[in-house]
């Protein structure tokens, strides 16, 4: 083995366990994030009443300010930055469920693919978590939210799965019709004119909205809770 490739090699092997030491922080910084956002939910859950609305999800409804853009609804946030279809499905029982509330908006699948899983395992997963909302809470109304655009301003991989959101979206507004639900398509109204992205007034990073962005998803699911 010449020198050339022996150094390529190293470096390579270098690069792997950095990679792999990095990923293993972020599970364990998203891990222990996680756990004290639940534990700030089961000591907030006792005083607040009953009967509400929820917002249901991950990064996109965690960073949401629910007084600002809903102003004296008292609406609920229940969002984990992070979180994935099945993270919210282990998660619901406690909560959410003890809330009991009269409407759920559900926005969540775009970490299941950024991780990188399938349209089709994202989905069969979505469908569980719902069935089992509709199970726990049998007379919820539940409001489904589509995936917004993303673009690839600080982070390029994120426009590998446009098409995937896509794909995912439409499944979505299927399934929403099938059963019943109320659908919410956020995504036609965050996109940059002309581009199948978003647009960068409503996003500082490609993904997570600013001030601008929440003001749009806000007057779309406003319409919707309150027609």
């Amino acid at each position: 083995m010449n020198q050339r490739r022996r150094m390529i090699l190293i470096l390579l092997a270098v690069l792997l366990v950095a990679a792999g030491a990095a990923w293993m922080i972020f599970r364990s910084d998203r891990s222990d994030y996680r756990a004290m956002k639940i534990a700030s939910f089961l000591e907030e859950n006792p005083t607040l009443a009953h009967g509400g609305t929820v917002f249901l999800g991950d990064s996109l409804t965690d960073l949401c300010d629910l007084e600002a853009n809903y102003p004296g609804m008292g609406y609920i946030n229940r969002g984990i930055g992070g979180d994935t279809t099945e993270g919210v499905l282990e998660r619901f029982d406690e909560t959410v469920l003890p809330l009991e509330p009269s409407t759920i908006v559900l926005l969540i699948g775009i970490n299941d693919l950024n991780y990188g899983r399938s349209v089709e395992a994202t989905l069969q997963s979505y469908e569980r978590l719902i069935d089992h909302i509709k199970t726990s809470l049998p007379n919820v109304r539940l409001i489904l939210v589509s995936l917004p655009p993303v673009n690839g301003t600080k982070y390029a991989p994120l426009l590998l799965i446009q098409e995937k959101i896509g794909l995912l979206n439409e499944a979505i507004a299927a399934l929403a019709d099938d059963r019943g639900f109320v659908y919410v398509d956020i995504h036609p109204d965050l996109l940059e004119e002309g581009t199948d992205r978003l647009d960068p007034v409503y996003s500082d990073d490609g993904l997570h909205w600013n001030d601008a962005g929440y003001a749009i998803v806000a007057a779309s699911i406003q319409a919707e809770l309150n027609p």
